[in-house]
């Protein structure tokens, strides 16, 4: 059973060690016509060349569900990868995107910090909590300061995917929140993408790691990803960025005996949303509950700072404020998290076991959708279902006996594709 994953995998590995950052693995180009593999070529050059309208093709094809556009979308981010690449080898202080290296944050004073771009901020926190405001006020901030902040004459462009939970009976989503950020959306560098969840938990889609390399391929060097409202377990989104922000509503402080576990062990950074007016005070007693949290969780082996020593901040922050001063406390401490974590070398550790860990997530994923889809075990996986519902066989023991099925039928039918 194991016979075709063994064949792949040694075509892989043979196919890594003697390939440089200008090759395309061949199992991928094998997969594709020759047709497939210049429209992806062209799009690929497209997307990083800095077309929006690309761009959002090309995520299209990623997002979608049927197989010959995964397939072709594995090869066009691929593609782009490889040619933003070439162009750092060309003019590699034109564009600090995609570096293999940390960049060196001791080089740098105080008041123009070096960030490791590009960087991804992940935006999560309960329903209402004001994120879409939020995220527009700290976009456009972003947008105005980063040149001076980091002393650079590029053009620096925002990111912002977010993304709309789907509904668990038609598969369809709203896709509004792009609606809450009219100033923002305008902006001529910044590119807001609303996407579903399709049924992902954890407050992020399936796909969205993979739409933020491609709009880090694009140009786009800071990348916000706004979650679903999400519970205290949905914490997917710490998998795919550098820094989560928890956004918090004032008067929370009661429900922290329930949420010292979760996303409270996973957030870097705490924001305590609407402290203006009459709820000033409330979010003043919200950030005193949340700091003595915090401390407590610092002091927690679970927690993912025990190692890196990072002390979570609880800010207080007004998104309508018109001086943007709470933004711009939270754009200082980012940079502060990101020289801590540069100066403790463990922004790259973290960023390469997030692949890892990302890999494994999409295999299930991939798994689960090859089973559904596959038209050799339908009958199998038919009168499973009929021997679950009448009680005769486990859920537990159907979903065995199915894998067993399917790893079976492909090793003695395997999938040419795979074999190439």
């Amino acid at each position: 059973n194991n016979s075709v994953s063994i064949r792949f995998s040694n075509k892989y590995v043979n196919s890594m060690r003697t390939r440089s950052v200008h090759m395309t693995p061949s199992f991928l180009q094998s997969s594709l016509s020759k047709e497939d593999m210049a429209e992806g070529d062209e799009l690929a050059r497209m997307v990083v060349s800095g077309r929006r309208h690309s761009l959002a093709k090309a995520i299209t094809l990623i997002e979608s569900i049927r197989n010959d556009h995964r397939r072709l979308s594995n090869y066009i981010l691929t593609q782009a990868l490889k040619y933003r690449r070439e162009e750092n080898l060309k003019n590699p202080s034109s564009s600090p995107l995609l570096s293999s290296s940390p960049s060196s944050s001791s080089s740098s004073s105080s008041s123009s910090p070096s960030l490791p771009y590009p960087i991804r901020i992940g935006i999560s926190g309960p329903p209402g909590v004001g994120k879409s405001t939020f995220i527009e006020n700290f976009g456009l901030y972003v947008l105005d300061h980063l040149k001076a902040d980091d002393n650079s004459n590029n053009e620096h462009k925002l990111a912002v995917l977010s993304i709309d939970p789907s509904s668990t009976r038609t598969g369809g989503s709203l896709l509004g929140d792009k609606t809450r950020m009219p100033l923002l959306s305008y902006h001529p560098r910044a590119f807001i993408r609303p996407s579903p969840t399709r049924g992902t938990l954890g407050g992020v889609g399936s796909d969205t790691a993979e739409v933020a390399t491609l709009c880090e391929c694009s140009g786009y060097d800071v990348t916000l990803v706004e979650t679903v409202g999400v519970g205290q377990s949905e914490v997917t989104v710490s998998q795919i960025t550098d820094l989560l922000l928890f956004v918090v509503n004032p008067g929370g402080g009661d429900d922290l005996q329930g949420m010292k576990k979760g996303i409270m062990e996973v957030a870097d950074i705490i924001i305590v949303n609407k402290a203006d007016g009459t709820l000033l005070p409330a979010a003043q007693q919200t950030r005193l509950d949340y700091m003595a949290a915090t401390h407590l969780a610092a002091h927690s082996h679970s927690s993912v700072h025990h190692s890196t020593k990072w002390r979570v901040p609880v800010l207080l922050c007004s998104s309508i404020d018109p001086s943007r001063a709470g933004v711009q406390k939270v754009w200082e401490t980012i940079i502060d998290y990101f020289q801590h974590m540069q100066d403790g070398g463990h922004l790259q550790s973290r960023r390469a076991e997030q692949r890892v860990n990302w890999m494994w997530m999409q295999l299930q994923y991939e798994l689960m959708s090859r089973l559904h889809n596959d038209a050799a075990i339908k009958n199998y996986v038919n009168l499973l279902q009929k021997d679950v519902v009448e009680d005769v066989v486990t859920p537990r023991l159907a979903a065995s006996e199915i894998l067993d099925k399917f790893l079976e039928t492909h090793s003695q039918n395997p999938d040419p594709n795979l074999n190439k």
